[in-house]
């Protein structure tokens, strides 16, 4: 319960930042962005759940799987993010912040979730919660916004390409 509390939060907080910052006009506003992160969630839960329903023994195994999956999640958010087709609350916020103040999205992205490991180690400490934070976490810590970031130069590029045509 008190997980979902703090993703709740971190969750409002992004939301807001991004509102903040493009002045209450995201393109494709927030009505989009609700409905995909209950729609993003139901598929994460049924693949979770259903699909995925055995336990990798191998640790090599286990590490690509990783590597795959923090790059198709790269892929999917790259593009989402640079075509505008949803505003998710920590892209659009990162995207803007550092269009605004010329700082590497990527470098935001690290960052931010840097943020989030750090308060979840000490809530844990705190709370006396099950420390969840793996290998994996710092993995895509480090992946996840330089992948990201390449993505999006790839998609805005293929839709510079296509808007010539």
């Amino acid at each position: 319960m008190k997980k979902i509390n703090v993703q709740l939060l971190l969750l409002i907080f992004f939301t807001l930042g991004a509102t903040f910052f493009t002045a209450m006009t995201l393109k494709a506003g927030i009505g989009t962005y609700i409905p995909f992160v209950i729609l993003f969630g139901m598929l994460v839960n049924f693949f979770y759940y259903n699909i995925i329903t055995f336990e990798l023994q191998n640790y090599f195994i286990r590490f690509i799987i990783c590597i795959l999956s923090i790059t198709g999640v790269s892929f999917f958010l790259g593009a989402l993010t640079s075509l505008n087709l949803v505003s998710l609350s920590v892209e659009t916020s990162c995207n803007i912040a550092s269009g605004k103040y010329s700082i590497d999205y990527a470098v935001l992205r690290v960052g931010i979730d840097a943020f989030c490991i750090v308060t979840s180690i000490i809530l844990s400490f705190v709370f006396h919660l099950t420390f969840t934070i793996r290998e994996g976490t710092f993995i895509a810590m480090f992946m996840l916004g330089p992948l990201e970031k390449k993505f999006m130069i790839v998609f805005r590029s293929l839709a510079k390409q296509i808007q010539k045509l």
